[in-house]
């Protein structure tokens, strides 16, 4: 049985340039197993879909005293490098976790702690808007929907209909705008 979604918005002020979240780590653990939970940290974390993996710095090794799991490969814009590779749990805003998460080791992220790759993007529904001066970022995990604007777009066009008859040119709007169906939907 799938777990029930969890999902947060983050609002910016203006367009934003970066999707930035605040972002909670600690080593991989597994509450069945028992034990003692590990502590969580809180990090800057940008979201990036053009990172096929999520990553994170040498300052979330040394917090959470994570311990590495192997050496990876990872493809830059510029080079191959080789990279240390950790299992995390990652707890998102709104209680958003993902469990025994396989992370790389970056040098530097540029004013954040973790990046988050499509590794996470990929498994939820996530969608960026910006209206009205502002830059609305909402992230679900897992997936239930699919988020398609151009369907919404025309489904707003269209007058919603229960059968395939029009109603007669006199007769109430099904849309439901209260006009004559020839004074609405029906140009």
């Amino acid at each position: 049985m799938e777990p029930p979604a969890r999902s947060f918005t983050v609002t910016f002020d203006g367009r934003t340039p970066v999707l930035k979240s605040k972002t909670k780590i600690c080593a991989a653990y597994d509450p069945a197993t028992g034990g003692t939970h590990p502590p969580l940290f809180l990090f800057t974390s940008i979201w990036d879909t053009g990172a096929t993996h999520t990553v994170i710095t040498k300052k979330v090794v040394e917090t959470c005293g994570l311990k590495p799991i192997g050496i990876t490969e990872v493809k830059t814009v510029g080079a191959t490098i080789r990279a240390k590779t950790y299992l995390i749990n990652l707890i998102l805003r709104n209680d958003v976790g993902i469990s025994k998460l396989r992370v790389t080791q970056a040098e530097d992220l540029h004013d954040a702690d973790v990046l988050i790759g499509m590794d996470i993007i990929s498994h939820g529904d996530f969608a960026v808007t910006c209206h009205d001066g502002k830059t609305v970022f909402s992230f679900r995990f897992p997936s239930v929907a699919y988020i398609d604007f151009v369907k919404e777009a025309n489904q707003a066009r269209e007058p919603t209909r229960h059968d395939k008859t029009l109603p007669s040119r006199n007769a109430p709007c099904p849309c439901g705008s209260g006009k004559k169906y020839k004074k609405c939907c029906g140009k």
